[in-house]
C-alpha cells in the first residue's frame, strides 16, 4: 500500500511538473485558423489573440515585457459585404467604402500610401494612413481583399510612436495569412 501511495505521489508530482512546463509558455509563432472564414494566419510569440464577434473575425494585441497589452496597438480582421458600383472593380469599391467609413469616424485622416499588392496570391490593396478619433491618434496598415461578395480588411493599428517598432510584426502577420480552400 505504501509503495502504491509513493508511486501515486511521484506520478502526481511528475504530472504537475509536465503541466507547469506546458502551461503558460507560448508556442513560437502560433498559427490561428478561422475555419468559417477560410483564413489562417501566424502571430508572433508576444502577441495574444482573441476571437471577436459580428464583423470582426479576430483581434490580437502585442504584449510588452511585463505581459501587458501595448496601449492602442491591435491587429484585427473584419469581414463584411463588399459594395458594388457599376463599372467599378469590386476591390476598388471596397477600399473606397472602407476609407469613407474611417473618414466618417475620424477627426483627421491622412492617407500616406496606397499600393496594389497580393495577400496569399489574392489581389489586394494596401493602405498606410494616419488618423485621430476620440480615443487618440493612430497609424495603421490595412490590406483589403474581396473574395466573392465579401470584403476582408486585415488591419494593424498602433499609436504613431509605436508603429515603426511594431510594423515588422504587423508585416509578418500579413505575410503569414493563408486562404484555406473550401471543402
Amino acid at each position: 500500500m505504501r509503495q502504491r501511495v509513493a508511486l501515486l505521489k511521484v506520478f502526481g508530482w511528475g504530472l504537475l511538473a509536465l503541466l507547469a512546463a506546458c502551461g503558460p509558455a507560448k508556442q513560437p509563432d502560433a498559427r490561428i485558423t478561422l475555419n468559417a472564414a477560410g483564413i489562417s494566419l501566424q502571430l508572433p510569440p508576444h502577441w495574444q489573440a482573441g476571437l471577436a464577434g459580428d464583423y470582426t473575425l479576430l483581434s490580437a494585441h502585442p504584449l510588452d515585457a511585463a505581459g501587458q497589452a501595448v496601449p492602442g496597438a491591435v491587429f484585427f480582421i473584419e469581414r463584411d459585404l463588399s459594395p458594388s458600383a457599376p463599372g467599378v472593380p469590386a476591390l476598388t469599391a471596397y477600399a473606397e467604402a472602407r476609407a469613407a467609413s474611417i473618414q466618417s469616424l475620424s477627426q483627421e485622416l491622412r492617407q500616406l500610401q496606397q499600393t496594389d499588392t497580393l495577400l496569399d496570391a489574392q489581389p489586394a490593396v494596401s493602405v498606410l494612413r494616419e488618423y485621430s478619433d476620440t480615443t487618440g491618434s493612430y497609424r495603421e496598415l490595412a490590406v483589403m481583399v474581396v473574395r466573392g461578395h465579401l470584403g476582408y480588411s486585415f488591419v494593424g493599428r498602433t499609436r504613431p510612436a509605436d508603429f515603426e517598432r511594431l510594423q515588422p510584426d504587423i508585416q509578418s502577420i500579413l505575410d503569414g495569412v493563408r486562404w484555406i480552400p473550401a471543402k
